[in-house]
């Protein structure tokens, strides 16, 4: 077996020191790293907090302004504009001749109901339609209804199959009497 040279005992001797004192050092640098991460966490933390703090501040006025435009548009989208009750009833009677026209319907009468004016803070305006039209254009009526805004509702709908002729060439297709009462509401001024 041959013998180290004193060149290698220094080496081997620097290498077995450096391992017993790398614990000692990385302490103070694993130390150093969390100072650095903290400080960053600091100034994270506090800018946080004067967002918060302004937030906080504003809370009432950011509240109000919230409430008024989710009213807004709950009222543009619920509600009629505030006009004579007539001209409202007027409105939704054009609106429904022209879904009924574009549809391939036929309005046969149009009667205003009775304004129900209670102590909520909305009136109920009404029409009663009675229609003839094919299922296909039925279909086209209600559902222009349901997603016409400001919204109406549908009360009462009746179908009823028509008078059906006898007729040797192709049948033409069975046109059904609908009658239904529309309802609109119109916010209190």
């Amino acid at each position: 077996m041959r013998s180290m040279s004193d060149r290698q005992h220094a080496l081997l001797s620097v290498f077995v020191l450096l391992l017993f004192l790398s614990p000692l050092a990385w302490g103070p640098y694993k130390l150093w790293t969390m100072y650095q991460n903290y400080a960053q966490r600091v100034e994270r933390t506090a800018d946080t907090l004067a967002r918060y703090q302004r937030v906080l501040r504003d809370t009432a006025s950011v509240r109000k302004e919230i409430e008024h435009f989710t009213r807004e548009g709950t009222a543009r989208y619920f509600f009629r504009p505030d006009v004579a009750p007539a001209l409202v009833t007027g409105q939704m009677q054009k609106e429904i001749n022209g879904l009924a026209e574009a549809s391939g319907a036929t309005i046969n009468s149009t009667r205003v109901l009775r304004v129900e004016d209670s102590e909520k803070p909305y009136r109920r305006h009404g029409i009663s339609v009675n229609m003839r039209a094919d299922i296909e254009a039925l279909r086209r009526v209600l559902h222009g209804l349901y997603t016409a805004t400001p919204r109406m509702w549908l009360d009462s709908l009746k179908v009823r199959g028509g008078p059906q002729g006898r007729r040797k060439r192709k049948p033409a297709p069975r046109l059904l009497n609908v009658t239904f009462n529309l309802y609109a509401y119109q916010l209190k001024s």
